[in-house]
């Protein structure tokens, strides 16, 4: 007996890690804080009408089509897939937190139904459009080209909102729709998912910290901590990849008219991706959060002075831009509705007046970006 007691002291003094893992119960919070998600004053609830249809429009919405009438490489038309997501993710969460088993069902239902369409499973994937030799901005910083890569690109953002809404509401759920909803969700990660969460070096850091989020979604959903903890680390390799050591971001922060919006964005998919790291119980590692200290720094920089955030030179290829003055963007991404919060949690930096992202943001309840309203971490749990 006294040796069976020692194995395991040794066992969990060795290998500390493994009595520290931890699986969130609600992907990124262990218990949901008392953090009602609003669109202006008003909750969002899947009970009020105007919520219910919006969301009902993701139910088998031709999203190829949609995508090839109205997107190009410079912008994408998103919001007939991304309201309807991001209203049924901040409802479910809503319903869990006041323990509204009517709203919780319908919620299901919702994503039941979602399922059963298939919805957006007609979209190709990330190595179909590679096959289809299609090049955004055509490789030229032609900002009209056609940019396939964008179509399983946001069904991967999509799938990612779906999970973690599936996952707040699983313990709800019978087994018939479990099953179902499951079965959906498998699809999701072979096809979109996993080609985003497996990929390394590629250029800029974007939604879903380049899928790395929507894998650990996925992870949370199977209680799979190992693909979890792998997806961090390939998370950090990709900050560690992308973020100079000034903070300047390759290729965001050089992307012409939007490259303070560009910065802003890899940015804030880096601070979700180490607050789901807090969540989680793993270690950031320190050259990691110096990087994106940094990079916050930055940030501030262009707002205040863009002029000088603009005169540091890129050496290399840079074909993703433009240099249209009218689509410029000099102001922080405006669904990146909690990054103030984030860089003065983990960074203990505050973000500069930034008045033009302050009033655009006030249009989302959600972030599209990282799958949950980062302000929520700094609210009690019920």
């Amino acid at each position: 007996m006294k040796n069976i007691i020692l194995i395991i002291f040794l066992y969990f003094t060795i290998f500390p890690v493994f009595a520290e893992r931890k699986i969130p119960k609600y992907f990124y919070k262990n218990e949901l804080p008392q953090c009602i998600l609003k669109y202006g004053l008003e909750e969002i609830s899947i009970d009020n009408p105007v919520v219910r249809d919006k969301i009902e429009e993701l139910v088998g919405f031709d999203w190829v089509k949609y995508h090839d009438k109205k997107s190009n490489s410079l912008t994408v038309k998103h919001d007939k897939i991304s309201n309807p997501i991001m209203y049924l993710n901040s409802s479910i969460h809503n319903a869990v937190i006041k323990n509204n088993l009517n709203e919780i069902k319908t919620g299901i239902k919702v994503l039941y139904k979602i399922a059963e369409k298939n919805t957006l499973l007609e979209t190709p994937t990330v190595s179909e459009v590679k096959q289809l030799g299609s090049s955004c901005y055509g490789k030229n910083n032609n900002p009209n080209a056609k940019c396939d890569v964008h179509k399983p690109q946001w069904v991967m953002i999509v799938a990612a909102h779906y999970i973690i809404a599936s996952n707040y509401s699983k313990d709800f759920m019978n087994k018939k729709q479990k099953d179902r909803i499951n079965s959906y969700i498998e699809i999701l990660y072979e096809k979109y998912i996993s080609a985003w969460a497996n990929k390394e070096g590629e250029r800029g850091y974007n939604e879903m910290a380049n899928g790395k989020i929507a894998s650990i979604a996925y992870a949370n959903w199977n209680n799979n901590y190992e693909l979890a903890e792998l997806s961090f680390k390939k998370g950090f390799n990709e900050i560690d990849n992308h973020f100079i050591e000034d903070g300047y971001i390759n290729n965001n922060s050089f992307r012409g008219s939007r490259a303070l919006w560009y910065h802003s964005m890899g940015l804030n998919n880096a601070l979700g991706l180490i607050a789901l790291s807090d969540a989680w119980g793993i270690t950031v590692p320190k050259k990691i959060l110096i990087k994106v200290r940094n990079s916050a720094k930055v940030l501030n920089l262009g707002i205040t002075n863009y002029k000088k955030f603009k005169s540091k030179q890129f050496f290399g290829k840079n074909y993703n831009s433009s240099t249209n003055k009218k689509t410029e963007r000099k102001h922080t991404h405006q669904m990146a509705i909690g990054i103030d919060f984030l860089m003065s949690k983990y960074l203990d930096i505050n973000l500069s007046n930034d008045y033009e992202w302050f009033k655009k943001k006030q249009k989302f309840h959600n972030d599209i970006m990282i799958g949950f309203d980062a302000n929520c971490l700094f609210v009690s749990k019920l």
